[in-house]
């Protein structure tokens, strides 16, 4: 699945697609799952770096993505990040603004309900090799718009394999 952005009246929304395949027919065929919300683009200005050295994974993962929402002007109150009439709240997974849910686009990805949920309850799945679970957790955080440099990406994976 994957999140495909439409453009209606100069405003994008945000909606989660899969590909269906059918066995008759040469083509695939796009099927929405879900509505995502309206698409918002608040602007970056970098300031700090997270640090997940002497965390667990999932405290990690919120750290990174705490430091993301704050080098996109958020500010943090009671573990809810405030920009405008933005809301992103760490604790009930949600993304909304005015109580109706949106989509943030953040870095290369879009941070919204479906993605935060995704992102923090990850869980490695054992019996798949390695290779494939960092792949996974990669396409995670570059979908939730979290940008991480090679060698912070080795650590938060070390993280699972060797706690």
């Amino acid at each position: 699945m994957f999140i495909r952005i439409k453009k209606r009246k100069n405003a994008k929304y945000a909606y989660l697609v899969r590909n269906r395949r059918y066995k008759t027919k040469p083509r695939h065929r796009q099927k929405v799952v879900r509505y995502l919300g309206r698409v918002l683009t608040p602007e970056k200005q970098p300031r700090i770096k997270g640090d997940i050295t002497n965390l667990t994974f999932k405290e990690s993962v919120i750290n990174l993505l705490k430091t993301e929402l704050i080098n996109h002007d958020f500010k943090e109150k009671n573990n809810e990040f405030i920009q405008d009439n933005i809301k992103v709240s760490i604790e009930d997974k949600t993304v909304t603004k005015n109580n109706k849910i949106v989509s943030i686009e953040l870095n290369e990805g879009f941070l919204n309900n479906y993605t935060l949920k995704e992102l923090l309850n990850f869980e490695f799945n054992i019996k798949q090799p390695p290779l494939i679970q960092g792949h996974n957790l990669a396409n995670l955080l570059i979908s939730s718009g979290i940008k991480l440099s090679p060698s912070k990406f080795l650590k938060l994976f070390k993280k699972i394999h060797n706690p």
